[in-house]
C-alpha cells in the first residue's frame, strides 16, 4: 500500500498565473509522485477584495482541476474572510477532519506562488530522510527550519507535533512566524509554549541542522543560515551536519560541522545509507537543507503583488488579511454599490446601453465632478459595469482596453461621498435625459453642444487606451497608408432604433456614389454591425476603389449577449454543487470573451475612423465618439435624430453641406426631417469647465 503525501496550499485568486508554479510543479514531478504515493492536494482559496476585479473563486477552481492530475484527490476550501492565517488554519482542520493525520504520511506545505527550477526526484529524499521522527526538509532557496517557502517536507512526527500548532495560534500576526515561536518554546503568551504539550514527542534539548549536497558539490555553509536561530531559546543546542550525495545514492559521505564554521571545520567521509538514518534515529528535530535547490522565488510573486496593487500582512490589527488599496468608486452601472460578488450576478443592475453612451454619461459629468472632487485632489476611481461589454468576472469596461490616464487618491477612513454611487443620476440633474427632451425643459440642462475640441481634452486627461489597442490601430492605418492617401470612412448601421428616422443600404450606398464622385478617395474605410454591408460595398465598388475594413465576422448583437449571459447567470444563481457552478462559470467566462471581442472591435473601429479625411454615418455613437477622438475631423451624419442625445445628435448633418444631386438631396431631406431642431439645441447651456 502507498504512503499517503498531503500537499497544502494556501492560493489566493491569481489567474493563469498558476500554470507558472502549480501547473509547473505536476509537470515536473507528476511521474515521481504517481509512482511514489497516494495523493492528496487540499487547496484553500483566498479571494482578496481587491483581486475580485480580475479573477474569481470558480475559475481558479477549474484552472487547478486543469493542472492537476486526475489521480490526485483535490479538495477545495473557501473562507469568508480572507487572510494567511486563516488560510492555515483551514487547511489543518480539513487534514484533520479528513483522518489524514498520521505519523505515516509525508506532508509538503506547497505555496501557489514559488517555482521549480529543477527537475529532480525529491520523494527519493522524503524515504530516506523523513524516515525518522520530528524530520523536515528544505528544498527551496532562503528557508530556515519553519520557513514556508516553497517547502517544508514534512514527516508524519514533525506535522503533528511541529508544524500544526493551529489550536494555539493567536490573531495577531501570519501562520509562519508562529510556528517559528512555537519551535522555539519560549512562552510567547498564554498558548504559545510547546513545551506545555509536547509530552515527550520531542526532544527539545538538540535541534539538528543538515546540509544535503546533491551531484553538484561546491559547499557553502552559510546555506544552514545560523544567524536566523538567534531568537531561539538558549538552552537549546544546534548542531551542525553536511551530507553530499553522487550517483543516484551510490556514493555517499557524511561530516558533523565544528561551530562557529571555518574552513576545513568538517571531515567527509563515505557512508552507507541505512547507517546514516540510524545515525538521526531519534526525537531530536531534524532540518535538511538540499542544494542545489528545487524551487526558487525569482519574484513572480513579488511581481504580481506589484501588479495588482495587493498587500498583505501590514499590522498585527489585520489578522494576517491580505489589504488592497480603496478608492472613490464612482460608478456607471452600479447605482445601488452592490459588491463584486453582487454585481457580477446583478445584470438588472448594470449599464447595458451602448458601451459608448456610457461614456457619453462620464465626459458630460466630468466638469462637475472636477469642480467638485479632482480640483480638490480627489481623483475619482471611475467604474463601468456592463453584461453587455464588461470582462469576466465583475464585467468592468475600464481598466483593460480602456484605463483610467492616473492613479486613483485612496479613500479616506470615514468619509463617504454617496452620489458618487450612481453617475448617471448625476447625468440626467445636469443634462436631462437626452431622450424624451421637453422642449420647455431643456433651457435648464447643460452640454457640450459642438465644442468637441474640450471635450477631446476631458477623454484624453481621463482615459488613455491599452498599448494593444493603439498598436492595432497604427498597423491598420500604416497598412493602409492612410497618412498618404485620402480615405472616406463609412458607418452604417442597420438595426432600427426609435426616433431615429431609418435609411436602407441601398440609399446609403447612393450617397457614398455621390461623394465619390465630388472629391477623390484612395480608399474606403467601412464600418457596420453586419458583414453582409461590408461585402456589398466591396461588391460595388471594387473596380473603382480600394475597399478595407476591420470587423472580421458579425457579433452577437447587444441585446443578444446580454440575454446569453443573463441565462447563464441565473443558471448558477439556481445551481448549488461545486463543479456545476464550475462548469457553468467557465460557460460565463467564454461568453464574457465575445463582450471583450466586440468592445475591442467598436474602440477600434472608432479609432480608425477617427483618421479618415471623411466620415459619412448613420445614427451611430461609434462613430460620433470618432470627433472626440479627433475633433478636427469632418464627419456627417446622413439621418435626423429626434433626440436630443449629445454627442450624436450635435454631429452636423450631410444635408446641410452643398448637396448637387436632387435624388440625393431627395433622400437626405426624407431622412432628415425629424431632426431634432437646432433653435431647441441653442437652448442648451453650455458646458464648459
Amino acid at each position: 500500500m502507498k504512503k499517503k503525501i498531503i500537499i497544502l496550499t494556501a492560493s489566493i485568486l491569481r489567474g493563469n498565473f498558476h500554470k507558472k508554479t502549480i501547473g509547473k510543479f505536476y509537470e515536473f514531478f507528476n511521474k515521481y509522485l504517481i509512482r511514489a504515493y497516494e495523493v492528496y492536494h487540499i487547496i484553500n482559496i483566498d479571494e482578496p477584495k481587491h483581486l475580485k476585479n480580475f479573477f474569481n473563486y470558480y475559475e481558479t477552481v477549474k484552472i487547478f482541476n486543469d493542472l492537476i492530475p486526475n489521480y490526485v484527490k483535490k479538495i477545495f476550501l473557501k473562507q469568508k474572510k480572507a487572510g494567511f492565517l486563516g488560510a492555515y488554519k483551514n487547511l489543518m482542520r480539513e487534514v484533520e477532519n479528513k483522518n489524514l493525520v498520521s505519523n505515516e504520511n509525508i506532508y509538503f506545505w506547497l505555496e501557489d506562488d514559488w517555482e521549480p527550477i529543477r527537475n529532480y526526484d525529491f520523494t527519493k529524499l522524503c524515504t530516506y530522510f523523513l524516515k525518522n521522527n520530528n524530520s523536515a526538509i528544505s528544498i527551496s532557496s532562503k528557508s530556515p527550519l519553519c520557513s514556508f517557502r516553497g517547502g517544508p517536507l514534512m514527516s508524519g512526527s514533525f506535522f503533528r507535533n511541529l508544524f500544526n500548532c493551529a489550536q494555539f495560534m493567536n490573531n495577531t500576526c501570519d501562520p509562519e512566524r508562529q510556528v517559528n515561536r512555537w519551535l522555539q518554546y519560549k512562552d510567547f503568551g498564554n498558548d504559545l509554549n510547546r513545551e506545555k504539550y509536547d509530552n515527550g514527542k520531542v526532544n527539545n534539548k538538540e535541534i539538528h541542522l543538515i546540509l544535503i549536497y546533491l551531484d553538484k558539490i561546491v559547499i557553502d555553509l552559510n546555506h544552514l543560515m545560523t544567524w536566523s536561530y538567534k531568537k531561539y531559546n538558549k538552552e537549546i543546542k544546534f548542531r551542525y551536519h553536511l551530507i553530499t550525495i553522487q550517483d543516484d545514492y551510490k556514493k555517499i559521505k557524511y561530516s558533523k560541522i565544528n561551530y562557529p564554521f571555518r574552513n576545513n571545520n568538517y571531515n567527509l567521509k563515505p557512508i552507507k545509507i541505512e547507517e546514516l538514518i540510524k545515525l538521526f534515529n531519534n526525537n531530536y528535530i531534524k532540518y535538511y537543507h538540499i542544494n542545489p535547490i528545487i524551487f526558487h522565488d525569482e519574484n513572480i510573486g513579488r511581481k504580481f503583488t506589484q501588479k495588482y496593487g495587493l498587500k498583505k500582512w501590514m499590522t498585527p490589527c489585520d489578522e494576517a488579511g491580505y489589504i488592497s488599496n480603496e478608492y472613490y468608486n464612482t460608478n456607471t452601472g452600479n447605482w445601488r454599490n452592490y459588491n463584486i460578488d453582487q454585481i457580477r450576478l446583478s445584470t438588472n443592475m448594470t449599464y447595458n446601453k451602448n458601451y459608448f453612451e456610457g461614456l457619453s454619461i462620464i465626459l458630460q459629468v466630468y466638469p462637475y465632478l472636477k469642480k467638485k472632487y479632482y480640483d480638490n485632489k480627489i481623483l475619482l476611481n471611475l467604474t463601468y459595469n456592463s453584461h453587455t461589454y464588461g470582462n469576466y468576472p465583475n464585467f468592468e469596461t475600464i481598466g483593460d482596453l480602456l484605463k483610467l490616464n492616473y492613479n486613483p487618491s485612496l479613500k479616506k477612513k470615514g468619509i463617504e461621498y454617496e452620489e458618487l454611487m450612481d453617475l448617471p443620476k448625476i447625468f440626467k440633474n445636469i443634462c436631462g435625459d437626452q431622450i424624451s427632451v421637453k422642449m420647455e425643459d431643456v433651457s435648464n440642462n447643460y452640454s457640450y453642444k459642438k465644442n468637441f475640441s474640450l471635450v477631446s481634452k476631458i477623454f484624453n486627461t481621463i482615459f488613455k487606451f491599452d498599448d494593444d489597442v493603439l498598436n492595432e490601430v497604427n498597423n491598420f492605418v500604416k497598412i493602409n497608408k492612410f497618412e498618404s492617401h485620402n480615405i472616406l470612412g463609412i458607418n452604417y448601421i442597420y438595426e432600427k432604433i426609435s426616433g431615429i428616422q431609418h435609411i436602407d443600404d441601398e440609399q446609403f450606398m447612393l450617397i457614398i456614389e455621390y461623394e465619390l464622385s465630388q472629391q477623390k478617395y484612395h480608399t474606403i474605410f467601412v464600418v457596420s454591425d453586419r458583414v453582409e454591408f461590408i461585402e456589398k460595398v466591396k461588391d460595388k465598388f471594387k473596380n473603382e476603389i480600394k475597399v478595407v475594413h476591420y470587423l472580421k465576422k458579425n457579433y452577437p448583437s447587444n441585446n443578444q449577449r446580454y440575454k446569453d449571459i443573463a441565462v447563464t447567470i441565473n443558471k448558477i444563481k439556481n445551481t448549488r454543487g461545486l463543479y456545476d457552478i464550475v462548469k457553468l462559470e467557465d460557460e460565463l467566462k467564454m461568453k464574457s470573451l465575445v463582450n471583450r471581442m466586440v468592445l475591442k472591435n467598436d474602440i477600434i473601429n472608432s479609432l480608425i475612423l477617427s483618421k479618415c479625411n471623411l466620415v459619412l454615418k448613420t445614427y451611430s455613437l461609434l462613430s460620433a465618439f470618432s470627433k472626440i477622438f479627433n475633433p478636427n475631423l469632418r464627419i456627417y451624419r446622413v439621418n435626423g435624430c429626434t433626440h436630443g442625445l449629445w454627442p450624436e445628435s450635435f454631429i452636423t448633418l450631410y444635408s446641410d453641406t452643398n448637396i448637387r444631386s436632387q435624388i440625393i438631396r431627395k433622400i437626405l431631406r426624407r431622412c432628415g426631417h425629424k431632426e431634432f431642431k437646432k433653435s431647441i439645441k441653442d437652448k442648451y447651456l453650455d458646458l464648459l469647465l
